[in-house]
């Protein structure tokens, strides 16, 4: 049986227990953002400092082939956007 989807109060349960700390809560509600193809929760996170959130962001970009999304997230310090464009903009 199946874990059944989460509503938005168990995201907020989720956002809650990331900012006091507990990473495997951030790590599932980023995980959940990137399902959903949802850009705004791991901005959201990445301006709380959750670090994880840019290398999601950028996975975001890269199936968008949004390059100045990949650009902003390289100028951030996300090296992984940064490979990301390099390789987009070289053709490889």
């Amino acid at each position: 049986m199946g874990t059944p989807p989460l509503e938005q109060d168990d995201r907020d349960a989720l956002r809650y227990l990331a900012a006091l700390g507990k990473d495997d809560a951030g790590d599932r509600l980023a995980d959940l953002a990137v399902a959903a193809g949802d850009v705004g929760e791991p901005t959201f996170m990445w301006e709380e400092g959750y670090e994880r959130s840019g290398e999601l962001m950028t996975l975001l970009a890269i199936a968008d082939r949004d390059l100045v999304r990949l650009h902003a997230l390289s100028k951030s310090g996300v090296a992984e956007a940064q490979d990301a464009l390099d390789s987009f903009l070289s053709g490889s």
